[in-house]
């Protein structure tokens, strides 16, 4: 067997190579990047099979860290709503068990028309109306409504929620729900005295009632109608 020009290769570890790569320096480079090369197209292949997982895992986290913040908020902003009309249920108690003196009457002039929320004067003899409305309004910025009346103890301790609300005269909405608070209880204050003022407040939802509505008030089987909301 012939042996190969010596021009153009030489023996070298019992391989014919080229004489260019018997050169340590450009052999060393040339496999060096083979190396590269290959961990490149290893990295590539490996990153193109995890990438659906982790961004689908992040979406995921990402998703159920925008829910929970969510209701945070939606119980921040009940909780604080429920603080509100708890205060201000509070104060009608305590107004209610020291009710300020009761004014001088004026003296008596030319009648103007009466108020939708006057009731009738009793003839001598005659008892008390066992229901007299006082006013609707709110109560915790809007959320509520709060309806004040005067009642005989014993009429006003069989209501509770389902016969008494507030009908709104515009879209015939019944607006009945009293919420509960933690430590008051149902925000329906019944009084136990006559004369001490009582209230019951109603969940007014997506306030559709507003200042100036007319509605029809029912606090069991009391119903008064057209009562302008202050």
């Amino acid at each position: 067997m012939s042996q190969p020009s010596p021009h153009c290769l030489q023996r070298a570890d019992n391989l014919w190579v080229s004489p260019g790569l018997r050169r340590p320096g450009l052999r060393s480079v040339t496999l060096l990047a083979l190396v590269l090369l290959l961990l490149s197209v290893g990295g590539c292949a490996s990153d193109g099979r995890a990438a659906d997982g982790p961004a689908a895992e992040e979406v995921e986290v990402l998703s159920q860290a925008a829910y929970e913040a969510t209701a945070l908020v939606r119980a921040a902003e009940a909780t604080a709503v429920m603080l509100r009309a708890q205060a201000e249920a509070t104060a009608l108690m305590r107004q209610a068990a020291n009710p300020p003196a009761a004014p001088r009457p004026a003296p008596a002039g030319p009648s103007t028309g009466s108020s939708p929320l006057a009731t009738p004067t009793p003839e001598a003899g005659e008892a008390p109306p066992p229901v007299e409305l006082v006013g609707v309004g709110f109560a915790a910025d809007g959320d509520y409504i709060m309806v004040q009346f005067r009642s005989d103890p014993r009429v006003s301790l069989m209501w509770r929620q389902g016969n008494v609300y507030v009908i709104d005269e515009a879209t015939d909405t019944r607006y009945g729900d009293i919420p509960v608070m933690p430590v008051v209880g149902p925000l329906l204050g019944q009084p136990v005295e006559e004369g001490q003022l009582g209230y019951v407040m109603f969940l007014n939802h997506n306030r559709g009632v507003s200042r100036g509505a007319s509605v029809t008030v029912v606090l069991g089987d009391f119903r008064q109608e057209h009562v302008p909301v202050e």
